[in-house]
């Protein structure tokens, strides 16, 4: 991508970059970090796994051949997923504690960062599965992750998943520090995003998602941003543990409006910890009959207390296609120009 590209500005493991000064740095890998969160806030065991294996260099510079390929780990890290909206899966949902405060750093780009941003990644410097895998915890489950060339969004690379069918997982996830926590317990995100086609009836997937412990609780909960019924959907779960495979809380709300195929859209989000909050926008509009404030529409559980959706303390962020019904739809899903920032980022010039 080019020099005018946004960079990254917050690493657990890669070349970085620190967005304030602009001073290169390097910062310890956090590959496969996926704890679960206790009450008392202490960092989780480590129980994600990354496939690294048959991943090779491709043969266009600065791209990736090889598929990153893998499955969440059991244990105090596993993956929990929703219950009646969310089969079964091995998607990282972990809600493992930080103790650090965000540190602004950079990675995987070759731009500069917004101002204030502490995320940014334009998938550019990678040049091996091992790379990407430094920088996240890649999880896949029946789909191919890999960073190559032949769609970016701009400059040379981008993050393509892809999956013939089936129940697919291709996510990457950014957990613990020094992302998190974020300062007030809210963020925003923007991320340049092509499907193909999505699934139809009812088979839900998530596209963004953060979870954590709530405030005064045992309990984690996640807020997360995605679809069902071939339309985008919020959805929000309370689980008594991070690694439980029902929630005691599943609820939802729907838009009429659909994720925009075979284009590049910009997909902007926020999640306000602090007000109990989601919002969603697609090309700089707000989808406003999706937006939550305080609750949602419906559930396929008993309702939350007061019918709050109760933000957690975000520890974890999970970006990429994350599928919880079988489906025969094949997926083709590019990602690219993350940048997440306290405030509301835009969407990049054309």
């Amino acid at each position: 991508m080019s020099v005018g590209r946004l960079v990254a500005c917050a690493a657990l493991g890669l070349c970085v970059i620190a967005c304030n000064a602009g001073t290169p740095a390097k910062v310890g890998g956090g590959a496969g970090a996926q704890g679960g969160a206790t009450a008392a806030g202490t960092a989780g065991a480590a129980g994600g796994s990354v496939g690294a294996a048959g991943a090779t260099a491709g043969a266009t510079a600065g791209s990736m051949a090889g598929s990153m390929t893998g499955a969440a780990g059991s244990g105090a890290g596993g993956s929990p997923v929703d219950a009646a909206s969310e089969a079964p899966s091995t998607h990282p949902d972990a809600g493992g504690a930080a103790t650090d405060t965000n540190a602004p750093a950079s990675e995987g780009g070759t731009g500069t960062c917004p101002p204030g941003a502490i995320l940014c990644d334009d998938f550019e410097t990678y040049t091996s599965a091992a790379d990407l895998a430094a920088a996240w915890t890649v999880t896949t489950t029946g789909a191919t992750l890999k960073v190559e060339t032949s769609k970016p969004f701009k400059g040379a690379q981008g993050v393509h998943i892809s999956a013939a069918g089936g129940t697919p997982v291709g996510s990457l996830m950014k957990q613990g520090a020094p992302l998190f926590p974020i300062a007030g317990n809210s963020f925003y995100g923007r991320l340049m995003v092509w499907v193909n086609q999505v699934p139809t009836g009812a088979v839900h997937w998530n596209n963004i998602q953060s979870s954590g412990i709530m405030a005064n609780s045992t309990q984690t909960s996640k807020y997360g941003w995605g679809g069902m019924y071939g339309t985008i959907m919020a959805g929000y779960t309370i689980r008594n543990n991070p690694t439980d495979a029902n929630a005691v809380v599943d609820c939802s709300k729907s838009s009429t409006m659909t994720l925009p195929p075979k284009r590049w859209v910009c997909v902007e989000w926020q999640f306000d910890g602090a007000g109990n909050e989601m919002h969603y926008w697609f090309d700089g509009q707000l989808l406003t009959d999706v937006d939550v404030i305080k609750t949602g529409s419906k559930c396929v559980t008993p309702e939350p207390p007061a019918g709050l959706w109760q933000a957690p303390v975000f520890n974890n962020l999970t970006i990429g296609w994350l599928q919880y019904q079988s489906s025969g739809v094949a997926i083709d899903m590019w990602m690219d120009d993350l940048v997440v920032n306290t405030t509301r980022v835009g969407c990049p010039a054309p």
